[in-house]
């Protein structure tokens, strides 16, 4: 049995790292105190940036696949890399608005713009999902911010696919959303 989750404690861990524009070479050195204070004894860092690294890599190739077939229209101000969990895995879609409110999450269900297709068949999902499994704290903690690590490390290698100011968030679609890399402000 699972017991309790300190959706608290999780978020308020969340919140202190993801605005520290971490990458997934950077990232672990930034959160390895969350990671510490949330594991459990058979958690291995290592091999977490192992699954860290290949997700990036399949990342990388679905996500660049997706933007070239579905382009980002220029008057999106806002991303959201929304989560949702099937009996499996974690899946990872994106949606974009044209309107942002900082005061008013539900431009995230905005839909301006919204592939079908969405970012699947990632090793990294698949994984958070089991450390979610046996670690609920955990596996919510380490999905988001590494989330926010792929991003911000796809936007550091191709910034040319987000030219304009806009707003990157995350989160799970029954959950917060989690905003990082603002420039709008």
């Amino acid at each position: 049995m699972r017991g309790s989750i300190d959706l608290e404690k999780v978020d308020k861990l969340i919140c202190s790292v993801i605005n520290k524009a971490m990458n997934i070479y950077s990232g672990l050195e930034v959160i390895n105190d969350g990671i510490n204070e949330l594991k459990r004894d058979s958690f291995s860092v290592n091999q977490y940036k192992n699954y860290l690294y290949i997700g990036y890599e399949q990342f990388e190739k679905k996500f660049t696949e997706l933007l070239e077939e579905n382009p980002l229209p220029t008057a999106i101000k806002a991303y959201n890399f929304g989560l949702y969990q099937s009996s499996f895995q974690f899946h990872l879609y994106i949606t974009g608005s044209e309107e942002w409110d900082k005061e008013d999450d539900d431009w995230a269900t905005n839909n301006d713009y919204f592939p079908e297709e969405h970012i699947i068949n990632n090793s990294l999902l698949r994984k958070l999902f089991q450390y979610w499994r046996f670690n609920p704290e955990l596996g919510i903690f380490l999905t988001v911010v590494s989330v926010v690590m792929l991003v911000n490390t796809y936007i550091n290698k191709h910034p040319e696919k987000f030219p304009n100011k806009v707003l990157f968030a995350t989160g799970f679609d029954d959950g917060d959303l989690y905003t990082f890399r603002n420039n709008l402000n």
